[in-house]
């Protein structure tokens, strides 16, 4: 079992729940543009890569040019939505807890906007037990981008080789293999265990939960629930 200095969480799908949100706000951009609201299904299994990557996603094929416009109209409407439905994730406030009480140091690391991670975290009382967060822009840097995953190194002071990122997605995989630090996943997201299995193969494990990623990666029983 390696000993790592930080561990870099993923938001939606990890920590949080806020698919209703973004599935709410991807619905009211479609509809101010005379276009069909996808189905919440849909939107959830689109989420991971960035805003822009969902919406092209989700687009028909004559609309992908539209996505940027999108974007940018999806980040003026989301505080309107940013709390419907909101809740965390199974045992992530216990492993932000117990990882503190080790002293590892802990960031959020997502492609969400910053201002929408950070209302979010706090929201669910989670912001206080981070060290940092590492969120984006409508068009910087973000996963799997090498220069996303060296500025969330810096920081918090740490070395790849001493940090161990935790998502559940292909994206969260790769972005730790683009910077060399190894990388544990949960299929809590949209991907089941086996695709996770498949596709990200090095990865040190992929678990059912927070809280059997945090027994079998740092050796923490779970006790808190929340």
């Amino acid at each position: 079992m390696a000993e790592f200095k930080a561990a870099f969480f993923d938001l939606d799908g990890t920590l949080a729940d806020n698919y209703t949100a973004i599935w709410k706000t991807v619905g009211a951009v479609f509809k101010e543009r005379g276009l069909e609201a996808p189905s919440y299904d849909k939107v959830y299994r689109s989420v991971g890569g960035s805003i822009l990557l969902t919406l092209e996603k989700l687009l028909p094929e004559g609309e992908k040019a539209a996505a940027l416009d999108m974007g940018r109209r999806y980040m003026e409407l989301c505080p309107l939505f940013v709390y419907d439905g909101l809740k965390p994730m199974p045992h992530a406030r216990g492993i932000l807890e117990a990882l503190s009480k080790k002293g590892i140091k802990t960031a959020c690391f997502t492609n969400k906007q910053t201002e929408a991670a950070e209302a979010v975290l706090e929201k669910l009382g989670l912001r206080k037990l981070l060290d940092a967060v590492c969120a984006t822009s409508l068009t910087s840097p973000r996963k799997p981008d090498r220069e996303f995953g060296q500025a969330a190194l810096e920081k918090l002071a740490v070395r790849a080789q001493e940090s161990v990122f935790i998502g559940d997605s292909v994206y969260d995989w790769k972005s730790a293999e683009n910077i060399s630090a190894a990388s544990a996943l949960v299929a809590t997201g949209a991907d089941s265990e086996d695709s996770l299995r498949r596709n990200c193969p090095g990865a040190l494990g992929v678990f059912a939960s927070l809280a059997e990623l945090s027994l079998g990666i740092f050796g923490v029983k779970l006790d808190n629930l929340e």
